[in-house]
């Protein structure tokens, strides 16, 4: 930036109304609500990163959840109306392959949709592929993931029915 002007910038595709993924004209989404709802970001050990969070951003705890079938235990943190997940693997094994060597890394995005259904056919139709055949019902809510490699290389996760 330069005395107050961006210099470089390029047009999005978004100011011609293409969508970037196909280079086609962008649809009309209006009609589906969605927000961001939280963001994921899987640990070695999540009782460090919960105090880093809760310390040097004031993000307070809401939620731990414990899923021992799926080998999981996450945490999920307040900051403002989104949420961070921390998920910690139980399995040594699923916890080395999801970190590929890291202490922490962003796991997805985690998007709140009014219609699943209708979202989850489009982004299909775009060439998104989900990690499941259908939603997983959560009991006060239904979610599924995507595929990042067919998602532009991000896990992102919908859920609707949310409170």
């Amino acid at each position: 930036m330069r005395n107050g002007r961006v210099v470089g910038a390029r047009a999005s595709p978004y100011d011609r109304g293409m969508s970037t993924v196909s280079g086609t004209p962008a649809t009309d989404r209006a009609d589906v609500a969605a927000q961001l709802h939280h963001v994921g970001l899987v640990v070695q050990d999540a009782e460090p990163v919960v105090t880093f969070l809760e310390q040097a951003f004031g993000l307070q705890v809401v939620e731990t959840i414990i899923d021992e079938a799926a080998g999981m235990r996450a945490v999920m943190l307040s900051v403002g109306s989104v949420q961070v997940e921390i998920v910690e693997r139980g399995d040594a094994e699923a916890r080395r392959v999801a970190l590929d060597g890291a202490p922490a890394r962003l796991d997805h995005l985690a998007f709140e949709v009014s219609d699943l259904d209708d979202v989850l056919a489009t982004l299909r139709a775009l060439g998104a592929e989900s990690e499941t055949e259908s939603p997983i019902d959560l009991g006060d809510r239904s979610t599924i993931f995507l595929r990042a490699a067919s998602a532009l290389g991000v896990r992102f996760q919908l859920l609707s029915g949310t409170e």
